[in-house]
């Protein structure tokens, strides 16, 4: 993966969350860049939309950085505009609402999903069964 930044790192014009040509973004940030259609997806559980300083958390700090910034304009991720309008307002407080209490995974990996932990829980049986039967 790409790793941990500090906002102050990222130098694209924009970043948000949302959609771009109808496709959705899914767990990431995309970077809107100046130039033409080049842009980056970068995908990982390290930011959620509400995660202003991303220190992988939503909470009151991040409230805070958007309260500060509350209907201003220009404004970029680091500063609450987490839907690229470079307005902070009402929406990005439901994208920050949305998330609120949001924590990443500690170290960052992957979360195994309910069912491939039913599999693998189903599968052990299958196999003590059939033990037990032989």
């Amino acid at each position: 993966g790409f790793g941990y930044s500090d906002p102050g790192n990222v130098g694209a014009r924009y970043v948000c969350w949302g959609t771009t040509d109808a496709a959705e973004i899914e767990a990431g940030i995309h970077d809107f860049f100046d130039d033409a259609d080049k842009s980056v997806v970068f995908y990982g559980p390290f930011v959620a939309p509400g995660d202003a300083n991303l220190d992988r958390m939503v909470n009151l700090q991040d409230l805070i950085i958007l309260a500060n910034n509350w209907q201003q304009s220009p404004r970029a991720w680091a500063e609450g505009n987490f839907n690229c309008d470079e307005v902070v307002n009402l929406q990005d407080l439901i994208f920050l609402a949305n998330e609120w209490g949001w924590e990443a995974a500690a170290g960052g990996g992957d979360v195994p999903e309910p069912v491939s932990l039913s599999l693998l829980a189903l599968g052990a049986c299958l196999a003590l069964l059939r033990r037990r039967r032989a």
